[in-house]
C-alpha cells in the first residue's frame, strides 16, 4: 500500500494494525494535511450488518468536534475496501505512557479529566464509544488527550449470555452489562473510564486475568482492590471516585460524565490539577439541559412562493423562545442552514447540539393559514408534541405566540408570571408592515449590494406602515452599515445607521438586534468603547445572537485586539456550528497570532462548512471567496485562484470581494496584482480603514 494513492490520499507509511484493520499515515492532497487512514479488515466488513453498523456509527461520530476527540473526516470505499479518514495524532498511547513510567497522581488526574470531558461531549450527542481502553487514547506532545475510534468498536469477545455469543468491546475494559450481552448506554463508557483511571493511578488493570471466562467471572462477581492499596499516593477521595465508576450495578455507578466532572471539581485534592484547554478552538456545542433548534418552516402553498413568509414565522418563534430564561435556542443562522436539506431531525439536533428540534410547514391561501408543527426529541426521534393550526392571516401574531408557549409547555419549563410576559411582546400587529419586514429579511440575507438595497426598501416600507416597528429600524440600521462598509456607501449612510439603531432601542430597549445594530454602526464610526457596550448589551439580552459575536469580533480584529477577537469568533463558532465565516476568520486570527497549527485546523473546518453551504447556495460569492482564502492558507494555490475567480464572476463590482482578491494575491505572492486590487477596492467603496491596517493577509505588500 505504501506509495499508492487511494482517492485523494497518498499512502506514506504503515502506523498500526489490529483486529479492526490496518492504519496508514497518508497525505490528503486536497487539503495538504497528514491523515490517518484506517482500512477496515475483511473480518469487520464481511458481515453486512456489522459493516452497516460501522459505517452508520462512523458517520455519527464524524459530527463530533472536541479537543479531546480525534476528528473523523470521512468514510469511503474504493475497490471494495472500506476506509475511514481521521486526523493524524502524534504522541503516545496511555498504554505506552504507563509502560514508560507511572504518571504521578496529579498528571493521572489531569489525563482522566480530559478523557471525561471528551466522553461528556460525545454523550451529549447520544454517541457511546463502547470500547474505551488505554491503547486507543493518545497523549500529544503538548499533553492533550485524544480519544480514537469513536464508532469503530470491534466485535471481539465471546459472551456466554448474549444470543449470538458476541458482544462489542475489549474484554478487560468491558462493563458487566456488556459481558452479559445487554443493551448499553453511556454508563458503559463510565465503567471503561474507571478502568483507565485505575490504570493511570496504579499501572495495573482492575481485572487482569488472562483466560477470558475467568476474566468475565471476575468482572461480574469480584470487586477490585482500591487504587490506594497499590499506590499509597492515591488519596481516599480518588479511591471513592474510581470505585463508584466501577460499580457493577449500573444504578450504583455515576450516571453521567458530568457527574464525574463535578466530583473532580469538588475534590480539593484534584482541583489544582485541572487541565483547561483553550476554549476558542472548541467548535463543539455543549448541550444545555433544555435546548431547541427551530428549523425553517416548509412552504406548502400552491405556488411555493411564500418561503420568505414561512421563514419569518420560524424566525418570530425563535425570537419568542430566545426570551425564555433557562432555554438555549440555536441561532437563526445555524438552524436555517439546514433549509432544503433532506436530513434526519436527529442528525440535525446532534449537529446543532440541542435536545429538541421544532419543524413545521405553512400553507397560505389568500387570508387562510394552515400551520403544522412537530417538536421532536433528538435522542429518540419521537414527537414530543405536534399540532395543526388553522387560522386566518390576521391571527398570525397570536398563533406564533401560541406555538412558542406550547413548546415551553412540552419542555415542562416552569415560568414565573413575569417570565410569562415575554410572550406578550409583539413587534408589530400591522400585517402589511410584517410582510414588508419578512421580505426585507429575506433580501438582507442575500448579502449582496443589490439585495441589501432591496432589503432597505422593504424595511423602510415596514416603518412607514408602522412607525413603532423596532425590528424594522434595526434592519434599516444594518443595511446602511453594510452599504457604508462594503458597497461604496457615503458618510450619511453611517449617520442613518446610527439614527435607525437608536430609534430601534428607544422603541424596545430589550431588543438585542437593536443593540447589535448600534454596536455595528458605532464600530464603523470608530467609537470602539461605546460599541463594546452595545455589543455586550446585545449578548446579555440574547446570548444566542450570532451577529453580535461576529460583528464584535470583527471590530476587535480591526482594533488589533487579537485575544478578544479569538474569544469572540470562538463563541460565534459555538453559537452557529454550521457557519463557515467564523471558523475561517478565527483561523486568520490565530495565523496573525503566530499559531499556524490551530489556524490550519480552523481553515480546514471552515472550508468543510463552506463546501456544504455552497452545495445549497452555489451563487454565494462570499462563501466562494472565503473558501479561496482557506485553500490558499492550506497550500492549494491553483484551487484558491479557481474558486476566487468564481466569486468575482458572480459579482465583479462587489468592493468587499475586490478587497478579498487583494488579500488573496498578497498571500500568493502576486504583489502588483494585490496592490491593483486594493486600489480598486477602495475606489469601489471599501471603507474599513482599520481592518486594512490590521489585516495580516496584506503584510506582504505593507
Amino acid at each position: 500500500m505504501i506509495g499508492r494513492t487511494i482517492s485523494h490520499y497518498k499512502i506514506v507509511d504503515k502506523i498500526g494494525e489490529g483486529g479492526m484493520g490496518v492504519v496508514y499515515l497518508a497525505q490528503d492532497s486536497r487539503l495538504n494535511r497528514p491523515v490517518a487512514l484506517k482500512f477496515l479488515s475483511e473480518r469487520a466488513t464481511s458481515d453486512q450488518a456489522n459493516k452497516q453498523r460501522l459505517v452508520r456509527e462512523a458517520r455519527n461520530a464524524a459530527a463530533l468536534n472536541h479537543p479531546n476527540i480525534c476528528t473523523i473526516y470521512e468514510i469511503d470505499e474504493v475497490d471494495g475496501h472500506t476506509f475511514i479518514s481521521m486526523a493524524f495524532v502524534e504522541g503516545k498511547t496511555i498504554a505506552r505512557l504507563i509502560r514508560d513510567g507511572l504518571p504521578d497522581v496529579a498528571e493521572a488526574t489531569g489525563i482522566a479529566r480530559q478523557l471525561a470531558e471528551g466522553l461528556a461531549a460525545a454523550h451529549q450527542r447520544d454517541i457511546v464509544h463502547r470500547d474505551i481502553k488505554s491503547s486507543n487514547l493518545i497523549i500529544s506532545p503538548q499533553g492533550t488527550l485524544k480519544i480514537l475510534d469513536f464508532g469503530l468498536s470491534e466485535v471481539c469477545c465471546e459472551s456466554p449470555n448474549s444470543d449470538d455469543g458476541k458482544v462489542i468491546g475489549t474484554p478487560s475494559t468491558m462493563s458487566p452489562e456488556q459481558l452479559r450481552g445487554e443493551a448499553v448506554d453511556q454508563r458503559a463508557d463510565i465503567w471503561a473510564w474507571g478502568v483507565v483511571f485505575y490504570q493511570l493511578l496504579t499501572g495495573q488493570l482492575p481485572f487482569a486475568e488472562k483466560e477470558p471466562r475467568v476474566l468475565a467471572r471476575s468482572i461480574l462477581d469480584t470487586d477490585p482492590q482500591p487504587p490506594s492499596q497499590l499506590n499509597p499516593e492515591v488519596p481516599s477521595s480518588l479511591d471513592e471516585l474510581v470505585m463508584k465508576a466501577l460499580a457493577k450495578d449500573v444504578a450504583g455507578r455515576f450516571q453521567k460524565m458530568a457527574d464525574i466532572l463535578a466530583a473532580l471539581d469538588s475534590d480539593s485534592d484534584t482541583n489544582e490539577h485541572r487541565v483547561d484547554l483553550d476554549p476558542t478552538v472548541e467548535l463543539d456545542v455543549a448541550r444545555p439541559r433544555q435546548s431547541i433548534a427551530v428549523l425553517s418552516f416548509e412552504d406548502m402553498s400552491e405556488h411555493r412562493d411564500q418561503q420568505y413568509f414561512c421563514d419569518g414565522i420560524a424566525d418570530e418563534i425563535i425570537n419568542h423562545l430566545s426570551r425564555v430564561p433557562g432555554l438555549h435556542v440555536a441561532s437563526r443562522t445555524s438552524s436555517f442552514s439546514w433549509k432544503d436539506r433532506s436530513t434526519d431531525v436527529r442528525e440535525i439536533g446532534r449537529d446543532l447540539g440541542v435536545e429538541t428540534v421544532l419543524e413545521g410547514s405553512v400553507r397560505k391561501a389568500g387570508d387562510q393559514l394552515r400551520i403544522n408543527c412537530q417538536l421532536v426529541g433528538v435522542a429518540h426521534g419521537y414527537h414530543l408534541w405536534a399540532k395543526q393550526f388553522d387560522r386566518t392571516l390576521e391571527d398570525i401574531f397570536t398563533t406564533q405566540e401560541e406555538i412558542a408557549k406550547s413548546v415551553v409547555d412540552a419542555l415542562r419549563l416552569e415560568l414565573s408570571d413575569s417570565e410569562q410576559s415575554v410572550f406578550g411582546k409583539i413587534a408589530t400587529r400591522d400585517l402589511e408592515a410584517f410582510d414588508y419586514y419578512l421580505r426585507g429579511r429575506e433580501f438582507f440575507y442575500g448579502a449582496r449590494h443589490k439585495t441589501i438595497r432591496f432589503a432597505l426598501e422593504m424595511f423602510e416600507h415596514a416603518t412607514e406602515r408602522d412607525p413603532d416597528y423596532s425590528r424594522a429600524y434595526a434592519g434599516i440600521a444594518d443595511c446602511h452599515s453594510y452599504l457604508f462598509m462594503h458597497f461604496g456607501g457615503q458618510p450619511e449612510d453611517l449617520d442613518k445607521a446610527l439614527a435607525a439603531s437608536r430609534r430601534a432601542i428607544e422603541l424596545d430597549p430589550e431588543l438585542a438586534e437593536g443593540h447589535a445594530a448600534c454596536g455595528f454602526a458605532l464600530s464603523l464610526a470608530g467609537d470602539v468603547e461605546q460599541a463594546e457596550l452595545e455589543f455586550e448589551t446585545a449578548i446579555r439580552l440574547n446570548p444566542n445572537l450570532f451577529e453580535a459575536y461576529y460583528l464584535y469580533a470583527r471590530m476587535c480584529f480591526a482594533a488589533g485586539d487579537l485575544p478578544k477577537t479569538a474569544e469572540l469568533f470562538g463563541t460565534a463558532c459555538q453559537v452557529c456550528p454550521a457557519g463557515y465565516q467564523a471558523p475561517i476568520l478565527l483561523g486568520q486570527t490565530y495565523k496573525t497570532m503566530g499559531d499556524a497549527g490551530k489556524a490550519n485546523e480552523l481553515y480546514a473546518e471552515g472550508l468543510r462548512k463552506a463546501e456544504i453551504h455552497l452545495g445549497l447556495h452555489p451563487d454565494d460569492p462570499r462563501a466562494h471567496y472565503l473558501s479561496a482564502h482557506a485553500w490558499a492558507e492550506l497550500g492549494d494555490r491553483d484551487k484558491a485562484i479557481e474558486v476566487a475567480q468564481r466569486a468575482l464572476d458572480i459579482d465583479p463590482d462587489d468592493a468587499a470581494l475586490i478587497y478579498g482578491m487583494a488579500c488573496l494575491n498578497a498571500q500568493l505572492g502576486f504583489e502588483e496584482q494585490a496592490l491593483d486590487y486594493l486600489e480598486r477596492a477602495i475606489q469601489a467603496g471599501f471603507r474599513h480603514k482599520d481592518w486594512i491596517e490590521n489585516d495580516s493577509d496584506l503584510i506582504p505588500i505593507a
